[in-house]
């Protein structure tokens, strides 16, 4: 059901504060300063003096919860002042799913998740876990409870993580456009079907650069886009994506994609799709008062809360130079990195990622060549799939021949 469409003149106050509360966002500059410190803690430093809390800059869990306490902090400031709350909800939705996911896999795996959950979404998480827990969904919202209902059904009998992520994966951009839908914002609309185009060129780009087919494909595309599902399977089958993306804002990022498929640079790929975005949302700073304010602080801050996670991991790791511009590279890709300095030290961190129910490690060739007894001990196993990646130096050729296999185990995209 569509709600009542609020006025432009409704969002006065707040786009007068929100204006003034740009200022204290994560610019370019700052995030340079973050970068260019001479040590984490002086990195953290950038964050207080733009309003974050006070964290450890040598712990992972600080940073988690300084994050989590500055998420909570945006949505409750909105939340005060927004006509409509919906509006915010559109970004709550995305950390539902993320923990739903987080929840499944636990169970399956029989470990704890309490410290994966993100208290950020509209379910409170203990609710969430208690509900899949017992199986009794009732309390949850409609569609999600039906996703969960669906999501467990299909890893319980096929024990695949990748198909009950498909799964969530659809039922999280189709709830999210429904959500925008109902606001009545056109901008807001558009901003997550521009989220579902993106995230529907990365599947393709992946896809292809792993060498797999149009079933696959079908399975990871999710409907909602400005450009149909069917017709991106049917450009990247054919090799046109580049042409299909041609008169859209993803128009650059396909090109990438297209030299990424043939094995360029996925983090220049993927940065373009960021890039597509974060222009669209740039746009509302051409509205001075209306909705359109409101979603585009509320973008940038999830656009910030990345960048940053990104650039203090990285810190705390005490990766510098051209090693950092690598890892912040796959960081980009959403993937949490470890940086190990000998062998010791990276067969310690293979096992205990494994213990933590990750679905996929990379590892350098450089390290696995010395680590090979303890990478074959998960060749059978559903995860984690471990896949080797050529080093800073170049590629020594080891991975190649199992990187099929080990997709094949792979979980499917990330949400979160």
């Amino acid at each position: 059901m569509r709600r009542k469409k609020m006025k432009d003149t409704d969002y006065l106050f707040l786009s007068a504060k929100l204006r003034a509360m740009e200022n204290n966002l994560l610019t370019a500059g700052r995030m340079e300063r973050m970068i260019d410190a001479p040590t984490a803690a002086e990195a953290a430093r950038v964050l207080s003096e733009i309003g974050y809390g006070e964290f450890s800059p040598d712990s992972e869990s600080a940073l988690s919860e300084a994050l989590a306490a500055e998420r909570e902090k945006t949505f409750e400031e909105l939340r005060h002042f927004m006509p409509d709350h919906s509006v915010i909800d559109v970004f709550r939705v995305k950390y539902d799913y993320h923990n739903l996911k987080a929840v499944l896999k636990a169970q399956a795996m029989g470990l704890p998740c309490e410290g994966l959950l993100i208290d950020a979404g509209r379910v409170d998480p203990k609710a969430l876990l208690e509900a899949l827990r017992e199986g009794d969904y009732a309390g949850l919202p409609e569609e999600l409870a039906a996703a969960a209902q669906e999501a467990a059904e299909v890893l319980g009998t096929t024990k695949d993580p990748q198909r009950s992520d498909f799964v969530l994966d659809r039922a999280y951009y189709r709830e999210m456009l429904r959500c925008a839908e109902e606001t009545g914002s056109a901008f807001l609309r558009r901003y997550v079907q521009m989220t579902i185009d993106a995230a529907n060129l990365r599947s393709a780009v992946r896809t292809l650069r792993m060498g797999k087919g149009g079933d696959f494909l079908r399975r990871v595309l999710v409907d909602g886009g400005t450009i149909p599902a069917e017709r991106v399977t049917a450009a990247a089958l054919g090799s046109g994506l580049g042409e299909l993306y041609r008169t859209t804002e993803l128009r650059a990022a396909a090109e990438y994609g297209t030299a990424a498929i043939q094995g360029g640079s996925l983090t220049d790929f993927e940065k373009a799709c960021d890039d597509a975005v974060t222009r669209f949302v740039a746009k509302a700073k051409q509205v001075p008062f209306g909705v359109e304010v409101a979603i585009g602080y509320l973008a940038a801050k999830e656009i910030e809360f990345t960048a940053v996670r990104m650039i203090m991991s990285s810190r705390m790791a005490g990766i510098d130079g051209e090693i950092r511009d690598s890892v912040l590279g796959f960081k980009a890709l959403g993937l949490d990195t470890v940086f190990v300095e000998d062998v010791e030290t990276a067969r310690h961190e293979l096992h205990r990622l494994a213990r933590e129910n990750c679905a996929i490690i990379y590892i350098t060739e450089q390290l696995a060549k010395d680590l090979t007894a303890d990478i074959a001990k998960y060749k059978d196993s559903l995860t984690p799939a471990v896949i080797l990646i050529p080093g800073k130096t170049g590629s020594l050729g080891l991975g190649s021949s199992a990187l099929q296999s080990a997709v094949e185990r792979a979980v499917g995209a990330d949400i979160a």
